[in-house]
């Protein structure tokens, strides 16, 4: 047998089934055209010039690795597609006379051209796009155009050797498939019946706990720490809830379902049920997986964008004031001549400060809580220790305007995630001394945003500085002070920036053995968009990335079982179904195959929108509103989409059931 009759074999049998093969295709065109970009930009000597370009350079970085270990996963699931479609094919070819091992040889030729094929565009995708993906990198940072031409050769190799990669694992599975069947099992591949699946009630049970503990971390979780440290878990704890809910889950419903007679026993009702139901096994998997998809390009568009276009906002949130000076360990003295130069640095700029300066002096320090019973804890904050923030009484009402009156041995308080806030009510014992507590207050926002990446903190507010003194004498024993400024400047953002770096820079010649640190809205603004355009930045790439894999599932899902059903269709239309009743019957399956895993995603995200509202914090992102519209717009415009993806899908679904 000639050799190159292999190659022409599997060229023509690309072109023969191009309906299912170029889809793959495209996919893995737009997997490496992604990668290849990521990758350039991780290493272009353009972020150099940024900026936040190191930053930036993580960032990209990450999304590389991000993308490389997702599109192995994921080409490799859908190739287990293609190589089911294909193996009655290989069986008819081992019964005209052809070894398994040629057959191998015509499977390995194909994903060669389709790998190939698909790198290839990937790659000159990659690079004719990567300039204009470049400039709007550029846009996004804020950042000066970059002119001129680049090619990254790291890139283009690590995009032949990611895909090589997985060419190599691909061509070893599907030779072991060949290998391993019986040349009855390939031709009767496609004919294996599905026996009517029992109910599971251990997976079931498996599912309900786990989704509701997800839901539970989700909803329960009151700090910004602990938020980002329990997401991953509650992530999978939810993925598990539903791979088992939509496996064992779904199977319960359409029983239930096929025993209701008054719904089952309707022509467009009892195809659909029953196919479901005698294929659930195999659809399971594949409408988890939309669902999870979906919930993932919900959740990093909505978030990424939020941030991005909230940066105003977010601003305000970090620096309550345009301008902020703190400084820890000075003196009275050092506080006076800490506001004059500040006040001379703006008059020298021509700025004036706005009459919402807030300012006030603060000790703090770190203490085990037992009920009432706060002990100061040496360790620094380590383990489960609280934060005690001690403000004076004249301090708390200048910042909050508020004309409030405390007796001596009396205190408020305010806090921040602390859990059983109710409890601080009576007599609350500070290092062996009682106080006597006269409520919460509110007002101090501008103060507890400053500190919203800490777990628990408790204000508390004594009645003048000489009590803080006494309370904390023997942690404090230098007689200083925490101090903290903030101010609002009329001037341009330029001059602002100018400023800071001034005041910064007669700061720093100042021996005061104490640190003293400013920053600002103008001085980080672009820093900010680098940080957070640059997460908008990869948050666009892997939304298109989960999407593109979303749409691909649906497809190859939908084309997979309309070839399964389409002998069944014929058949019914030869007893007397019309095909009236035919597209009904199809647009019930493809509906409710369509509407559970979008609805499921809808749920997930009602219930992540807690945990994720609190990680935003993290961020600075305080305002909820916007993280609330930013949600609800993106998951309909997801709806939108996923509607055109019905339709299409539908067709193609009709096109290949009906005779």
């Amino acid at each position: 047998m000639r050799k190159t009759m292999f190659f022409k074999m599997a060229a023509g049998n690309l072109k023969k089934n191009c309906q299912v093969y170029l889809p793959f295709i495209l996919t893995l065109t737009g997997m490496a055209a992604i990668f290849d970009i990521m990758g350039a930009l991780a290493v272009s000597p353009a972020l150099d010039f940024m900026l936040g370009g190191g930053f930036m350079r993580e960032i990209l970085l990450m999304g590389e690795r991000i993308v490389g270990i997702f599109s192995l996963i994921f080409l490799f699931y859908t190739n287990s597609f293609l190589l089911k479609r294909r193996k009655k094919e290989f069986g008819l070819y081992h019964i005209l006379g052809m070894e398994k091992r040629h057959v191998a040889l015509i499977l390995v030729l194909e994903l060669f051209y389709t790998v190939l094929l698909g790198l290839g565009l990937g790659l000159l995708a990659g690079t004719v796009f990567y300039k204009a993906v470049l400039l709007l990198l550029c846009r996004i940072l804020h950042a000066p155009r970059i002119l001129g031409f680049e090619f990254s050769v790291s890139a283009f190799t690590e995009t032949v050797v990611l895909f090589g990669m997985v060419f190599f694992l691909l061509a070893i599975y599907g030779v072991r498939q060949i290998f391993r069947s019986e040349t009855t099992e390939l031709l009767k591949s496609n004919q294996t019946a599905e026996r009517e699946p029992k109910n599971r009630w251990f997976l079931v049970l498996v599912g309900l706990v786990s989704l509701g503990a997800g839901y539970y971390l989700a909803v329960t979780i009151e700090s910004p720490l602990g938020a980002i440290a329990y997401f991953f878990l509650a992530v999978v704890l939810v993925i598990i809830g539903t791979y088992c809910l939509f496996t064992a889950g779904s199977i319960f419903i359409l029983k239930m379902l096929k025993k209701n007679k008054g719904y089952y026993y309707q022509s467009r009702h009892f195809t659909s049920v029953s196919g479901m139901l005698y294929r659930m096994k195999q659809n399971a998997a594949g409408l988890a997986s939309i669902c999870i998809m979906s919930t993932a390009v919900i959740l990093i568009v909505s978030t990424t964008t939020c941030l991005y276009f909230g940066m105003d906002d977010l601003l305000r949130t970090r620096f309550p004031r345009n301008v902020q000076v703190a400084a820890s360990g000075v003196t009275e003295e050092e506080i006076t001549e800490l506001e004059q130069l500040t006040a001379d640095a703006a008059a020298q700029y021509g700025l004036s400060i706005q009459d919402n300066e807030e300012n006030y002096r603060y000790r703090n320090f770190y203490a085990q809580r037992n009920e009432k019973n706060f002990t100061y804890d040496p360790n620094g904050g380590l383990g489960s220790a609280v934060a005690i923030y001690c403000l004076s009484l004249d301090d708390f009402n200048r910042i909050t305007g508020q004309n409030l009156t405390l007796g001596q041995g009396e205190i408020f308080y305010d806090s921040v995630y602390g859990k059983a806030e109710k409890a601080l009510e009576g007599t609350l014992t500070i290092q062996g001394k009682e106080w006597k507590m006269m409520g919460a207050v509110t007002g101090l926002d501008s103060v507890k945003a400053q500190r919203v990446m800490m777990g628990s903190i408790y204000y508390l507010i004594f009645p003048d500085q000489a009590s803080i003194e006494e309370l904390t004498g023997e942690i404090v024993t230098n007689g200083t002070w925490n101090y903290f400024m903030g101010i609002d400047l009329d001037g341009d953002s330029k001059t602002q920036a100018e400023m800071e770096t001034a005041l910064s820079s007669l700061l720093a010649e100042k021996d005061w053995g104490s640190l003293v640190y400013i920053e600002g809205t103008a001085s980080s603004r672009e820093n900010f968009y680098s940080l957070y355009g640059g997460i908008f930045f990869v948050g666009i790439f892997l939304g298109f990335l989960f999407l593109m894999a979303t749409v691909l599932i649906i497809y190859y899902k939908q084309v997979s079982e309309g070839y399964e059903d389409h002998d069944r269709f014929v058949i019914m239309q030869k007893v007397g179904m019309d095909k009236r009743e035919v597209r009904r019957t199809i647009n019930s399956q493809v509906k409710t195959v369509f509407l559970l895993p979008v609805l499921a995603a809808g749920v997930h995200m009602v219930f992540a929108y807690p945990m994720m509202s609190k990680i935003l914090l993290l961020m600075n992102l305080g305002n909820q509103k916007i993280f609330l519209i930013g949600v609800l717009l993106t998951f309909f415009i997801f709806l939108a989409f996923y509607g055109l993806v019905y339709f299409f899908t539908a067709r193609t679904y009709y096109r290949l059931v009906r005779w």
